[in-house]
């Protein structure tokens, strides 16, 4: 399944990462520049710790371009406290395909 994970916190990255365990393609979107380019650097890998112990895993995209996140995703999850406007009407625009 396509999946969209939305934001930069623990949340996002624990969810991300359990998603690509579990064989998803899973991009990863992040509104800071320099930490979407930190993770690109290292292949968009991320290290999930679990119960289970450490895993390093690899998403498919990391970005902070939100209509490329979102562009065909099967499940889009959204883990900010609040979305701004103007980023929700991008990300809406990618959904519906009706982007300029």
């Amino acid at each position: 399944m396509k999946i969209a994970v939305l934001g930069g916190g623990n949340g996002s990255f624990a969810a991300a990462g359990d998603f690509a365990l579990q064989g998803h393609d899973v991009r990863l979107w992040r509104r800071d520049a320099a930490q979407v380019a930190a993770h690109r650097a290292v292949g968009c890998r991320i290290l999930v710790k679990d119960i289970n112990g450490r895993h390093d895993v690899q998403l498919a995209l990391v970005t902070n371009d939100i209509g490329e996140a979102v562009r065909g995703a099967e499940l889009i999850l959204c883990l900010r406290r609040r979305l701004p406007k103007t980023r929700s009407r991008i990300c809406s625009r990618h959904i519906l395909g009706k982007v300029r």
